[in-house]
């Protein structure tokens, strides 16, 4: 009786997989973690890419070492803190900045540890799962192979830090249920509330691990209980502690709200119902890149492909239930991942749709936000398939359609990939970029006085590069068409524009305002920039822009 309470293990016959140390699999996943580091080192060459977001995080840890807060300085003078993103990706770059290093190095730095991180975490869970080499290397290199994955570490953003503390957590989960340890039960709920921090979605992430303590695993109900209150409590202090920061701190705002008038929820979600199946499909190994039909007639097949696995999982588990000890050992770990993997992506899916619905502005749901989907697709599919053939001697093969459905993954994406790596290695994208930084309208906004305020359709770019803020042009920020057309400067009751008409301020307008403006004038975009700038005095021109300061005589 001694033995059944203190070993769950035993006691519900899941035996352990056999250890992680054995020299051929740490060198294959040494191997992945190597292959890793250099695809990102690789891709990075010329600097991650850097968009509008990368420039929050890095301006707000550039302005933490420089001792004026987490944050950054509006171009009004006001300095407000870090909150429309989490903090956990800015204080890393901090941490390893404090040295003096530049923080796009830093950045450069931090996705390539995060990709062997993740690949290594992604191969344990894999081969406790399992226990089979040629499935972890399979699964691992499916995910190594997937541009869409690679883009994601090659930017200067906090995907990689959340994806890092969304694999350790699983891992430690699947370790949780293997030994019943309520320390590994705290320690996954700690990975996955950073997770919170690195992304707010990584909320999303608790909750299925939660309901996974909860159901899964070899110890008593009481006990999962007791394991599920304390992974939730861990996986909370983290956001408990920024809240806390955030409410005794002075300068905050919050420019993302939230908004609760959705009256019917289900036409509200229809484009994103339309950007997650067309996600997912793109997800598909070879049937992926084919053009099939309509969305229903995708969201058809997708909707069965889940049915299918469903129906596999549960029937899969009712087998193993009614299985001999000796079987249930083999295969419990499986069961788990399997389960873990499917609780943690439907909870993220719903995740993205509570934020789509209520979050405003809503997020935009693109390949980027669903790459944690793409690795626990993977992990369950995997184990489940695992989990079927031990299960089952007339399904023994399908211990090995892993590796056979990642080698068709591999061979599918590898053109693409390969050509994205290119891409990416000749030059980065963004403001990190060589074009950027040669900018000649950058350039010449580095010789304006600090005391003239600047105002353009880029301020990201100009923050970035040369540390001064700058107004947004209001319609290009709110995306409502200004009838009839004027020239910037002639609305009275617009701040910005009585700051550029009465206090001498330059518009800084790069050439990308062209297509800023199609988006939403459409064809009247010639008409409207030329109504836009008609009158104002040019004082530079540049191939990539101008500098207008506002005259009085149109």
């Amino acid at each position: 009786m001694e033995t059944e309470r203190t070993d769950p293990v035993r006691r519900t016959g899941r035996a352990r997989p056999p250890a992680l140390g054995s020299g051929w699999t740490f060198g294959l996943l040494l191997i992945l973690a190597v292959v890793a580091a250099f695809a990102v080192l690789y891709t990075t060459s010329n600097g991650p890419v850097a968009g509008s977001d990368s420039v929050a995080y890095i301006v707000a840890a550039r302005n933490l070492l420089e001792g004026n807060g987490l944050g950054w300085t509006y171009p009004s003078g006001e300095f407000h803190l870090l909150t429309h993103f989490p903090p956990l990706y800015s204080l890393t770059l901090a941490l390893f900045g404090l040295g003096g290093a530049d923080l796009i190095d830093v950045a450069r730095f931090v996705s390539i540890a995060s990709f062997v991180v993740v690949i290594s975490t992604t191969a344990a869970a894999m081969f406790v799962a399992t226990g089979s080499k040629l499935t972890v290397v399979a699964v691992a290199a499916a995910i190594l192979a997937d541009g869409v994955v690679l883009s994601v570490f090659s930017r200067a953003m906090s995907e990689p830090l959340f994806l890092v503390f969304q694999t350790t957590g699983v891992l430690l989960l699947l370790f949780h249920s293997r030994a019943g340890r309520l320390s590994l039960a705290a320690a996954a709920g700690l990975a996955l509330g950073l997770a919170a921090v690195s992304r707010y979605i990584g909320i999303a992430l608790l909750v299925g691990g939660a309901l996974g303590v909860l159901f899964l695993g070899g110890i008593r109900p009481r006990r999962r209980l007791i394991a599920s209150g304390i992974f939730t409590a861990f996986g909370l202090l983290p956001s408990l502690l920024w809240g806390i920061f955030l409410v005794v701190c002075e300068g905050s705002t919050l420019p993302r709200q939230v908004s609760m008038g959705i009256e019917d929820a289900w036409v509200a979600l229809r484009p994103f119902r339309g950007s997650v199946v067309d996600g997912l499909w793109s997800m598909l190994p070879i049937v992926g890149g084919v053009e099939v039909g309509s969305y229903r007639i995708r969201l058809a097949l997708l909707a069965g492909l889940v049915l299918a696995g469903s129906v596999t999982a549960w029937w899969a588990h009712r087998a193993w239930q009614c299985s001999s000890e000796e079987v249930r050992g083999r295969a419990g770990a499986s069961l788990d991942l399997a389960g873990y993997s499917l609780m943690l992506a439907i909870c993220y899916l719903g995740g993205l749709a509570a934020a789509f619905l209520f979050v405003r502005p809503a997020p935009d749901i693109d390949a980027r936000m669903l790459v944690p989907l793409r690795i626990l697709l993977w992990q369950g599919a995997a184990a489940t398939a695992h989990l079927t053939g031990s299960l089952w001697a007339r399904l023994a093969w399908l211990r090995r359609a892993p590796v056979v459905l990642a080698a068709l993954a591999i061979a599918w994406a590898a053109p693409s990939t390969l050509a994205t790596a290119r891409s990416l290695h000749e030059d980065a994208v963004g403001y990190a970029g060589s074009a950027w930084r040669e900018s000649c309208l950058i350039q010449e906004v580095r010789g304006i006085s600090r005391e003239v305020q600047l105002i353009s359709n880029d301020s990201a770019a100009i923050l970035f590069l040369t540390g001064r803020s700058a107004y947004d042009i209001p319609e290009l920020l709110d995306c409502e068409p200004r009838v009839p057309f004027r020239r910037f400067g002639e609305s009275a009751g617009d701040v910005t524009e009585t700051i550029y008409r009465e206090d001498g301020a330059a518009l800084v307008l790069f050439s990308s305002a062209y297509w800023q403006f199609d988006a939403i004038y459409h064809p009247d975009t010639q008409a409207r920039l030329d109504a836009f700038v008609a009158g104002l005095d040019v004082r530079t021109s540049c191939p990539d822009g101008e500098i207008l300061y506002y005259a009085s005589a149109p």
